[in-house]
C-alpha cells in the first residue's frame, strides 16, 4: 500500500482576488508579476522545491456548476514544497518577505480570505516521467 510522504511537505493555499479586480487581472498579476516578485528572494530560492500556481478556468467551471458540482470562491491554488515545515515557515518569516511580498499580496489578494493547510501527499499515478 502507498505511503504519505515523510521526507517532504507541501503547504496548499486557497487565493482570493482583492475586491474590485477581475478575474483576468488577478490571474495575469499573480502569474507575471507576483511571482517574480517571491521566486526573487534569496530564502524562497534556497527553501522551496517545488511551486506551483493553479489558475481556475472559469469556463469550465461553468460547465461543472451546471452538472450541480460546488465550487470554490477562490480563483487560484498554490502549492509550495520543501523539505520541511521549518523551511517553509522560514520563508514567511524572512524580513524581505515581510518588505517585499506582502504588500505585493495587497495589490491583487485578499489576504483575509485565503486558505492554507500542510499536507503530506500520496502520488498514485504519475505518467509525467
Amino acid at each position: 500500500m502507498p505511503e504519505l510522504s515523510t521526507n517532504r511537505i507541501r503547504v496548499i493555499g486557497l487565493i482570493h482576488p482583492k475586491e474590485g479586480i477581475s478575474h483576468e487581472e488577478f490571474s495575469t498579476y499573480w502569474l507575471n508579476t507576483h511571482s517574480q516578485v517571491f521566486l526573487s528572494l534569496p530564502v524562497v530560492q534556497r527553501n522551496i522545491l517545488k511551486y506551483e500556481q493553479y489558475h481556475f478556468n472559469q469556463t469550465v467551471n461553468a460547465q461543472l456548476a451546471a452538472l450541480g458540482t460546488h465550487l470554490p470562491s477562490a480563483h487560484g491554488l498554490a502549492i509550495l514544497e520543501a523539505e520541511s515545515l521549518d523551511k517553509l515557515m522560514e520563508i514567511f518569516a524572512d524580513p524581505e518577505f515581510a518588505e517585499k511580498v506582502a504588500p505585493d499580496e495587497e495589490r491583487f489578494l485578499d489576504r483575509t480570505l485565503t486558505e492554507a493547510a500542510a499536507t503530506n501527499y500520496v502520488t498514485f499515478v504519475d505518467k509525467s516521467a
